[in-house]
């Protein structure tokens, strides 16, 4: 019987608990055999510096310690050049021959996915899934009208068949990195491994 993978991207600079928890969420109710933290190298969607891939590497794996449904790879930050998904899930793909491969991304990114590199192969060749955080259901209609205009009835209805309701959790990495730049503490905002880390290796400081 093939495995049931799923794949988490992002940043994660730092990584933090309401990504745990939401990994955790999604897991269970699509009944997950893994989950893994993809770090991203160059994101071509999002602007500005990053915390150098070593460290939010680091992070993510004292994150996950002692977790063995929960993973990191660090296929995007091998890679050279900007990180398009479409590019890592060829690679997963050529991994994991035999696996089923869901790739997870937040509601808020649904309704921008058309404007993804290559992104009708993408959503025709690759499965999702959706993270919701309520409430969303305006959010979902509105993302659902633009997938659309953009894929035709038949895709958007395969990337919102599997959206998933998980627990708003009012946490952010901006907010973690603005908290250490003033003094502020952040325990309770990420596992305690990863708030003695950033301690540790003077990350985030003005």
């Amino acid at each position: 019987m093939s495995e049931t993978l799923a794949f988490f991207g992002g940043t994660f600079d730092p990584v933090h608990c309401g990504h745990l928890i939401i990994a955790r969420s999604v897991m269970e109710q699509a009944r997950l055999d893994r989950l893994t933290f993809v770090p991203a190298g160059l994101p071509p969607h999002k602007a500005g510096a990053y915390s150098a891939a070593a460290h939010r590497l680091a992070m993510l794996k004292l994150a996950v310690a002692g977790h063995d449904e929960l993973a990191v790879s660090d296929i995007e930050l091998a890679r050279p050049g900007r990180s398009f998904t479409y590019d890592t899930l060829c690679a997963l793909r050529a991994l994991h021959p035999r696996a089923e491969l869901l790739w997870l991304i937040g509601l808020d990114m649904l309704e921008d996915l058309p404007r993804w590199y290559r992104a009708k192969e993408l959503v025709r060749e690759f499965d999702f899934l959706v993270a919701m955080r309520p409430p969303g259901g305006p959010l979902l209609a509105e993302a659902s009208e633009a997938l659309r205009q953009a894929f035709g009835v038949r895709l958007a209805k395969k990337l919102t068949a599997r959206v998933l309701p998980t627990p708003l959790v009012d946490i952010s990495s901006t907010a973690i990195r603005a908290r250490v730049a003033s003094g502020q503490p952040i325990d309770w905002l990420t596992p305690p491994p990863v708030a003695q880390y950033v301690r540790e290796n003077g990350l985030y400081r003005k």
